[in-house]
């Protein structure tokens, strides 16, 4: 019985020092396990601050975009009322210069 017990205490010895190697290495993961915690977290705030800027950015450049787009679409409707300012004015003279035919023929003036 007593070379039982004996067995008994050597392998309970065995067990202790396995429990006593796995807190050591739970003790070094809970560590490397904060760190990352931390590390992810300047990461987090990283990438806040970059969409932010980002976003900022994008904000600027969609005004400065519309900006110009109204200009140029000024311009655009500037230059097609000049256009067709003068296609009005060469519509009048072709007509005009049609009815002065059409009358100059019936009066046998041509």
């Amino acid at each position: 019985m007593e070379e039982r017990v004996a067995r008994l205490e050597s392998d309970v010895k065995h067990i202790q020092s396995d429990v006593s190697d796995i807190k050591a290495h739970l003790v070094r993961i809970d560590g490397k396990i904060d760190a990352l915690v931390h590390s992810v977290s300047e990461l987090k705030v990283a990438l806040v601050e970059s969409v932010s800027e980002l976003n900022a950015a994008l904000t600027k450049t969609s005004l400065e975009c519309s900006a110009a787009l109204a200009k140029t679409s000024s311009e655009l409707n500037l230059a097609l009322l000049k256009s067709t300012s003068g296609l009005k004015i060469w519509w009048l003279v072709t007509l005009a210069a049609t009815v002065l035919g059409t009358v100059a023929r019936a009066l046998k003036w041509i």
